[in-house]
């Protein structure tokens, strides 16, 4: 696959096989079929906050999939209102830029398949 994206980094999400149980990543971090999602983040306080824990950040998306994505606290909050599983915490950075969702990719057994077409156009 090649980038359309001009060679500028963006949102990039990578859905990767795990091999074998982890002890060092949360419970229910890995999903049933034993692949996990990865991505570097670009935004200043998230990367901050991973460089002084020393670790990378767990986290779930800010929106409920198939939902509106959220810019504000107040959006994400309402989302998980009536939800029976929210987030553990949330964190007010302030308003998050208007950007397209990021682009996820699954790979698995040397095949890549584009789940979601987001800021980074993959082409086969």
């Amino acid at each position: 696959p090649r980038r359309t994206n001009g060679g500028k980094p963006g949102a990039l999400t990578m859905v990767l096989s795990m091999r074998g149980p982890s002890r060092s990543l949360a419970e229910g971090v890995i999903s049933k079929d034993g692949t996990a999602a990865f991505r570097v983040t670009s935004h200043p306080f998230a990367h901050a906050l991973a460089k002084v824990l020393g670790r990378p950040i767990v986290s779930t998306s800010a929106n409920i999939a198939g939902g509106p994505n959220p810019y504000m606290i107040e959006a994400i909050l309402e989302a998980f209102e009536k939800k029976d599983m929210k987030p553990d915490i949330v964190i007010d950075a302030g308003e998050l830029p208007k950007r397209p969702p990021s682009t996820i990719i699954r790979i698995v057994d040397d095949k890549t398949e584009v789940i979601r077409q987001g800021e980074i156009k993959i082409i086969f």
